[in-house]
């Protein structure tokens, strides 16, 4: 079976690399058919290089110490070890099971990416001859479903066709997760199809954005086409769109949100197009990073920087990196900044990208990723009988369907009593004993909180 990736919404074969940087889908996706994926965050060499290990019968504990080795969390590559072979499932978590007290924290992710990553899928025929946008967020919002294969729509592919009609109903002009820049859809009024009409979609308020380039659809509805290509943004549930913040939205507003609540607003789609999420304050830039001052500027380069910005402008936003370990930040073209300021721009676009390592501390044992491991082998066709403890205990686990809710257990890392207080206090796979399964949610209706 061939194997596909997806990087930054951009479809790539294992093996071939791309040059595109569009931020749509900003992780993995490893695509095993038509409608089944799994969010991943290796590089497709070191898969490849795993399940050729286990094709050739490498020992399972070899083998998932040297992918923890090269920084693979201990889940995925237990998915990976049984999708290779499925016959040895259960070898696969039982060994990963007996290696967790041996591993670093930082084997395991933290449960803040965790949720959603075995998520079910669909393709566009199930939808009939007529899809509808609402029909494929509610797919999304009621049961976590999303519409596959990732579209290269930069090379012309969307996820489907949808009613021009129906996107022109659904427009908000208050609502959007970034502003278009210079590569318009509509030149002189005339439609003029560039790219899909990007629709963002939020669980936490089972909201869907329509593109923030309204100008597109309503030329296409006054041109007469009954239909436009569409492309879906599954957001996860820390995303938001930046217009939460209101009108008054400010650099550190967007810093303090991810710093103290992990919430990070939806990627741009184009950069290179000059897509950017907001415009900050020329002061609140120059006081939260270190611009240099004119005499710090070669004068060469700043004559060039300032011919380039008094005929074009900002045709690349800044672009801000924060990091959430130790809550840093850094702007790209600082040089750039402080010329524009100079000649008077008082705002100027930019563009937010979130770092975290998204993994436990080091000092922290690995045993709490049992639950995880247990996910990751069901996804990658075991059955739940796999997840049993090295006592015997039945792991009882939900259905494929439902994965990523915690089930509760007594028992941590082997050799370790949950059932001992001190032992529960200091064992973080103990917390959250006996805690009955969850039951699948009902559909949900939208949310009227006003929180962000």
């Amino acid at each position: 079976m061939k194997l596909k990736m997806m990087f930054a919404g951009v479809m790539l074969s294992v093996g071939v690399s791309s040059t595109s940087m569009a931020a749509v889908q900003d992780d993995h996706y490893l695509q095993h058919s038509d409608d089944q994926f799994t969010r991943i965050e290796i590089d497709p060499r070191i898969y490849n290089e795993i399940r050729t290990f286990i094709q050739q019968g490498m020992p399972p504990a070899s083998v998932m110490l040297h992918g923890v080795s090269l920084g693979v969390p201990i889940d995925d590559v237990v998915e990976m070890c049984t999708r290779a072979d499925g016959s040895r499932a259960q070898l696969f978590y039982d060994t990963a099971i007996s290696l967790l007290p041996s591993l670093p924290g930082w084997a395991c992710r933290s449960s803040r990416t965790s949720a959603g990553r075995h998520a079910r899928n669909f393709n566009a025929e199930s939808l009939g001859p007529a899809p509808s946008v609402s029909e494929v967020a509610s797919r999304y919002f009621d049961s976590d479903a999303r519409l596959t294969p990732f579209p290269d729509w930069e090379s012309g592919a969307s996820h489907m066709n949808a009613s021009t009609q129906e996107l022109l109903s659904m427009l908000d002009e208050q609502a959007f997760w970034y502003q278009p820049g210079n590569a318009t859809s509509v030149v002189n009024q005339s439609f003029d199809p560039k790219r899909p009409v990007f629709v963002s979609l939020y669980q936490d308020r089972d909201q869907a954005v329509i593109d923030s380039d309204p100008g597109l659809i309503r030329a296409a509805a006054a041109a007469g086409l009954p239909t436009m290509p569409v492309v879906f943004i599954y957001n996860e549930e820390f995303q938001r769109p930046i217009s939460r913040f209101g009108d008054k939205v400010s650099l550190r507003d967007v810093a303090d949100e991810f710093f103290s609540r992990g919430h990070e607003v939806t990627p741009v789609p184009e950069w290179k197009s000059g897509d950017y999420h907001m415009k900050a304050e020329a002061d609140e830039i120059r006081d939260m990073f270190d611009i240099p001052s004119r005499d710090q500027i070669d004068p060469a380069r700043w004559a060039d920087i300032e011919a380039d910005l008094r005929v074009n402008g900002f045709r690349k936003p800044l672009m801000i990196t924060m990091l959430r370990d130790g809550e840093r930040m850094w702007v790209d073209q600082p040089e750039r900044a402080a010329v524009a300021a100079e000649l008077g721009m008082s705002e100027m676009p930019v563009v937010y990208y979130y770092h975290g390592f998204d993994r436990m501390a080091c000092g922290v044992e690995a045993t709490s990723c049992q639950d995880m491991i247990c996910d990751a082998a069901m996804a990658g066709g075991a059955s739940s009988s796999v997840c049993q403890r090295a006592s015997g205990e039945q792991r009882h686990r939900k259905s494929f369907g439902f994965i990523g809710t915690r089930i509760g257990s007594k028992g941590g890392a082997p050799g370790v009593n949950c059932e001992d207080a001190k032992a529960r206090e200091n064992d973080p796979a103990c917390s959250g004993t006996d805690v009955p399964p969850e039951t699948p949610q009902t559909p949900r209706t939208p949310s009227t909180s006003s929180s962000f």
